[in-house]
């Protein structure tokens, strides 16, 4: 008799063991619905691309180098409103954050500085909101091009010396003249061997 004792002690500790795992994961499972029905999901991030001849969503104008070597990304913003961010940028499996900030010149202009990379490198960009660090913008980059300026990035370039060109002087033909008229020529940019 001992014995069924002990089978009935051990049924009833198993069956009480039993409920409470499964109170346990039932009220896990109500915090995890609570929790994914307060937590509003997040919109997914624009495409991020190069830009086109008319810029007219957010993309990238050019990738850059400043006076002390870091990297400068030119990104084309065109909506006043777009939030304030910073950029993510993953090379070769590491992330590093650049510091971005609206052009004083260019409204609708966006600079963002960081650590150099090197030419012939695929780039993982994502533009992350400053205020909650949610993706705003991603994409994905074969870098092949650096834009080089003289000066500041934004600083417009003196127009280049070009050789002047002679303007004919008007004449009055007369029957059996041959009027030659000057052709501006201008120096080839390679020597000829």
């Amino acid at each position: 008799m001992n014995w069924l004792r002990k089978i009935a002690s051990q049924k009833i500790i198993l069956a009480t063991l039993a409920i409470g795992v499964l109170i346990s994961v039932a009220g896990g499972l109500i915090l995890l619905r609570q929790k994914l029905l307060i937590t509003p999901s997040l919109p997914a991030p624009l495409p991020l691309s190069y830009c086109a001849a008319i810029p007219e969503e957010i993309c990238i104008l050019a990738f850059g180098r400043s006076a002390n070597g870091d990297a400068l990304i030119s990104l084309f913003v065109p909506d006043q409103d777009f939030p304030e961010f910073h950029l993510s940028l993953i090379k070769y499996g590491t992330e590093s954050l650049y510091q971005c900030i609206k052009s004083k010149e260019l409204s609708s202009t966006v600079l963002c500085q960081g650590e150099a990379f090197a030419l012939k490198t695929t780039l993982e960009i994502t533009l992350l909101s400053n205020s909650d660090n949610a993706p705003l913008a991603k994409g994905k980059f074969y870098v092949k091009s650096f834009l080089i300026t003289a000066g500041e990035p934004l600083t417009p370039v003196a127009p280049r010396n070009t050789p002047s060109v002679q303007t004919p002087t008007k004449q009055v033909p007369t029957a059996g003249t041959i009027i030659r008229t000057p052709s501006p020529t201008i120096p080839p940019v390679y020597p000829y061997p």
